[in-house]
């Protein structure tokens, strides 16, 4: 479970990195 927690922060990292991208 811990594995599965750490992937769904990586993937809202992702996706406000990718925000930021197309904001900018």
């Amino acid at each position: 479970e811990e594995k599965r927690a750490q992937v769904r922060r990586r993937s809202l990292l992702y996706l406000i990195l990718e925000f930021l991208r197309q904001e900018g």
